[in-house]
């Protein structure tokens, strides 16, 4: 096997059994590791900032580099305010709540967070989350069922495609609302809901979702719309 031409992708669900699939994944991440070309799982030895320290990349060992990896855009996580913030926390409540919200994880600062999301936005109330991913995938597979309808522009995050794993999904061409409103059209009066996903700003290229559009292209064919504006707020 020619593992310089291999990713992740390549280990997917392939048809073999699990225990081969682990055994080639395996020896492509040993070679890759031995041959200094390896480009997943790379030990950072400060926080995923605008400029991170990898611990060893190919043949340069440790060296300072800029990251466009991180989504901490504004540089939130190493500034002084939040660091003091986390550490009275950590004192005060220990590392981590140790349960699920539902059942008694759910703490004062929790709360206090969520009220403030709310007054930033306007709105009544705002619900926090462990992580991004864990929203898209957790709400959108509350909200969605087999009766339902997501119609996702193509260019959405993994997160959202997990979220609609259980309901039946269509992808418009990205940002192209000519196909949105082909695909709405054609599934009138077929789901008892229809939602719109789209990102607010793609990570990938840095477009940006023609909100006002949408919104009037969604109530007109009433159907919902939700926003995934991780790599737009604030920023």
């Amino acid at each position: 096997m020619d593992y310089r031409q291999y990713s992740l992708r390549d280990f997917e669900n392939n048809g073999q059994p699990i225990t081969q699939r682990a055994r080639d994944f395996f020896l492509y991440s040993s070679y890759m590791a031995e041959n200094r070309q390896n480009n997943y799982r790379l030990a950072l030895e400060s926080g995923t900032g605008s400029s991170i320290v990898l611990h060893q990349t190919n043949d340069f060992g440790k060296k300072d580099f800029i990251g466009f990896v991180s989504n901490d855009y504004l540089g939130f996580s190493q500034h002084p305010k939040v660091v003091e913030a986390g550490n009275v926390a950590l004192h005060k409540y220990g590392a981590g709540s140790g349960a699920s919200p539902l059942i008694g994880g759910l703490l004062e600062i929790h709360q206090h967070l969520e009220q403030k999301i709310a007054a930033f936005f306007g709105q009544e109330d705002a619900i926090t989350f462990t992580s991004g991913f864990g929203t898209n995938a957790g709400v959108l597979n509350a909200l969605l069922g087999q009766s339902d309808l997501a119609i996702l522009d193509m260019y959405v995050h993994t997160s959202v495609i997990s979220g609609c794993a259980r309901t039946n999904t269509k992808r418009f061409l990205h940002n192209n609302m000519a196909d949105l409103e082909r695909i709405l059209e054609n599934t009138s009066n077929r789901y008892a809901n229809r939602v719109i996903v789209v990102d607010g700003v793609y990570s990938q290229d840095g477009d940006i979702a023609p909100l006002n559009v949408i919104c009037e292209i969604a109530h007109r064919h009433g159907a919902f719309l939700i926003v995934d504006d991780a790599h737009g707020i604030g920023i």
